[in-house]
């Protein structure tokens, strides 16, 4: 999805750089869905599949609202540590102000959400 100011891309978790974002998540993750909030202009979004299925998914940005909405579907299945990665970035400050996720149509919450340290 690429809109005037917010481009979003699916990352390859095995690629060296990628390797490094999820080292921010740590080793012991349940399954669930995960943000990592880089600055107000990059964030990333980590999805990890132990015992669930995550599929189908699809972001909406509502600019009016300010709300970028994650869309997915979840169902029991056999998957084995499967990580899903994907990069917000946004070329104007808080180009969106809140992510709402909806887990087979139901709202749903992140399991974590880590910022940048300031140093």
């Amino acid at each position: 999805m690429v809109k005037k100011r917010l481009k979003l891309l699916e990352l390859d978790t095995n690629h060296e750089d990628n390797k490094k974002i999820l080292d921010v998540f740590g080793e012991e993750l349940k399954d669930g869905v995960y943000a990592y909030d880089v600055d107000k202009y990059k964030s990333y979004i980590l999805i990890n599949s132990d015992n669930r299925d995550y599929s189908d998914f699809s972001f909406k940005l509502d600019d009016e609202k300010k709300i970028l909405t994650l869309s997915y579907m979840t169902s029991g299945g056999s998957t084995t540590n499967k990580k899903t990665l994907f990069l917000i970035q946004s070329k104007k400050k808080n180009q969106y102000e809140k992510t709402k996720l909806l887990n087979n149509d139901n709202e749903d919450g992140f399991l974590g959400v880590y910022t940048k340290q300031q140093y």
